[in-house]
């Protein structure tokens, strides 16, 4: 690094980042409301050329299992047992359901809708511009996760006649 010095960005950008823990990174940030880090580690998997559609069918997944936990939890299922009930490793049962505290309510189900959306945006031919729209769809995505609202159309409603 400069000056004899390595930050945390000097080593994200020589060292990949596994999908899970970049999948946990994310959703952790966006838990704790933190759009400059879930930012960050989005633009960090995007130079790792890591699919834009991927990428939302990961978040997609681990917020379904979040609601799997959620739900299992509501049933009155033990906490030794969610994991199981929930069909996740216990180790990823137990940072879900941290996850889950910092959630308020109607969040969990914002965050799968916007990921519906962003899914069905990303499939559109009519999305736009290729890599610098899916940047800018995925970049709305996080903001509009870590502020626990559905996704706005920013480009307005004629952007998507195809869908």
């Amino acid at each position: 690094g400069p000056n004899g010095r390595l930050s945390v960005r000097h080593v994200e950008e020589v060292v990949p980042m596994d999908r899970e823990a970049a999948v946990f990174a994310i959703t952790d940030a966006i838990a704790t409301e933190d759009p400059a880090r879930a930012l960050g580690v989005l633009h960090l998997l995007l130079r790792q050329d890591t699919a834009a559609l991927a990428l939302v069918g990961f978040l997609t997944s681990h917020y379904r299992s979040l609601a799997r936990i959620d739900d299992a939890q509501r049933s009155g299922v033990g906490r030794d047992d969610v994991a199981s009930a929930a069909g996740v490793h216990p180790y990823r049962a137990q940072k879900m359901t941290a996850q889950l505290r910092t959630m308020g309510a109607g969040r969990l189900e914002r965050a799968i809708a916007a990921l519906d959306e962003a899914d069905a945006i990303l499939k559109s031919s009519a999305f736009g511009d290729g890599k610098a729209a899916e940047r800018r769809w995925m970049e709305q995505l996080m903001l509009a996760l870590c502020r626990g609202q559905r996704l706005r159309l920013a480009a307005g409603p004629t952007a998507l006649r195809s869908l």
